[in-house]
């Protein structure tokens, strides 16, 4: 199990979201309740990401990220934050929990 999930949704989320993240650069976090081991069985996957000095995603490939996502199997919402529009009053506690993935 990786934060909470079993290998297969593990890879799921590896395949439709984490992969094609890192595939153009970014840096990426699990954060909150899964990253501080304290999740309950349908607590969603919070996922930071940081594209590259320079680069950027566009809206297109964040939709196409969370739609593959909405039409997986997994049992649990995926929310995929942006680091450039992560509010400063949360940024702390995200920074303190996230875990690189």
């Amino acid at each position: 199990m990786k934060f909470g999930l079993s290998d297969e949704h593990w890879k799921l989320v590896l395949d439709l979201a984490i992969n094609p993240l890192k595939s153009k650069g970014a840096q990426v976090w699990v954060f909150g309740s899964r990253a501080r081991g304290d999740h309950v069985r349908f607590s969603d996957l919070d996922i930071l990401f940081a594209a590259e000095d320079g680069e950027s995603f566009t809206l297109g490939e964040i939709g196409s990220i969370k739609e593959a996502l909405e039409e997986s199997d997994l049992p649990v919402r995926v929310d995929l934050v942006d680091d450039r529009v992560l509010a400063k009053d949360y940024r702390e506690g995200v920074e303190r929990d996230r875990i690189e993935i």
